[in-house]
């Protein structure tokens, strides 16, 4: 059952004893969103984990996302697909961004993505044409999960940041996930 929790502008799903997932704003014209780490409910104290599939699909008005530091599951399906969100960075301990998770969003320009990432879904960046940074910090990404088309029609210009031991691997295999050749790829520590 959806609760409303109006300080934080959102409606969340209990998705156990402590914990909550993020499903959609209350005031969608809120161009600013800051979804915090604990939120208490009824005079109970929950954990924000995650955040739902298509939470802020179509949002024209959203420009930026705080993620508090306990989202640590994924960030759903279509999570954030075509909406007017800028920029983002993910906490060190998130795990899986989704499918078509940030699928069209035409002013996105950078991504922070921690170390934990293991799963960037199919088709997560399609489209993002305005994307020039992109940091990786995960060390431990591989083909199997990455998926189809996930830097698909990304800039000629863009540059990525991955952790220097992986940077020939990961060119590599973003190439695969239709990165185009001229990106700029930059180890980092």
């Amino acid at each position: 059952m959806p609760v409303k929790h109006t300080a934080s502008n959102g409606i969340y799903k209990v998705t156990s004893t402590q914990t909550l997932e993020y499903t959609k704003p209350v005031n969608k014209k809120s161009s600013v969103i800051n979804i915090p780490d604990r939120i208490t409910l009824n005079g109970l104290d929950y954990t924000v984990t995650s955040v739902g599939s298509k939470a802020f699909k179509n949002n024209k008005y959203l420009k930026k996302v705080s993620i508090g530091n306990n989202v640590v599951e994924n960030i759903g399906n279509s999570a954030f697909g075509h909406t007017g969100i800028e920029s983002v960075t993910f906490d060190k301990s998130l795990v899986s961004i989704g499918n078509y998770a940030f699928y069209k969003c035409p002013k996105l320009s950078s991504v922070k993505v921690g170390r934990s990432v293991r799963l960037i879904g199919k088709q997560c960046f399609y489209g993002c044409k305005k994307l020039r940074t992109l940091n990786i910090q995960s060390p431990g990404l591989s083909q199997k999960y990455i998926g189809s088309n996930a830097f698909k029609g990304t800039p000629a210009k863009m540059k990525a940041y991955v952790p220097r031991k992986q940077a020939k691997n990961y060119k590599k295999l973003f190439l695969k996930r239709g990165m185009r050749k001229t990106v700029t790829f930059k180890g980092i520590r």
